[in-house]
């Protein structure tokens, strides 16, 4: 299930679209309007830890060959400079993996911090002034018709989250 969501700063807007997604097929139970930051915030808590963790996982993972890489080459060519005391390629790769992982995934987990913030940010600011932001649970295959009848009223703001 994928969630489409859109800001709408008109009250009126509201009951529009309301009838207009129901006349689209999509049925009241997949439709939510939320009035409270609180109640966004609480909604689209499963998108913050998914995309911390895909951020946090990917740095990881990059840090941690980009360090292993390093730390063999080090070992390799006994470098003054990148001198590693470990004695075997064995110790080498899952201590490189492990304190590149580490500090990757530090990275990757503020990098999703922050590509949360700025995705939502405006969501959670339109619904402190007064929007509301409305969200319809879909299926993959009718995503692209929930986002085109959101677009079409001129609601702003539309995206797809991706489950």
């Amino acid at each position: 299930m994928n969630t489409v969501i859109g800001l709408i700063s008109d009250e009126q807007k509201i009951n529009r679209e309301l009838s207009l997604l129901n006349k689209a097929g999509f049925s009241e139970d997949n439709i939510q309007v939320f009035s409270l930051d609180r109640e966004l915030e609480k909604f689209f808590s499963h998108e913050k830890y998914s995309v911390i963790a895909r951020y946090a996982g990917w740095g990881a993972f990059i840090v941690g060959v980009i360090y292993t890489i390093f730390a063999l080459a080090a070992a390799w060519c006994d470098c003054f400079f990148l001198h590693f005391s470990i004695a075997t390629y064995n110790e080498i790769i899952p201590a490189g993996l492990f304190i590149g992982g580490f500090i990757g995934g530090l990275l990757g987990l503020f990098a999703g911090i922050a590509e949360y913030e700025n995705e939502m940010t405006p969501y959670a600011q339109g619904v402190r002034r007064g929007g509301k932001v409305i969200a319809v649970q879909v299926d993959e295959a009718e995503s692209e018709k929930a986002q085109q009848a959101l677009l079409s009223s001129g609601i702003n703001r539309v995206r797809t989250i991706y489950s």
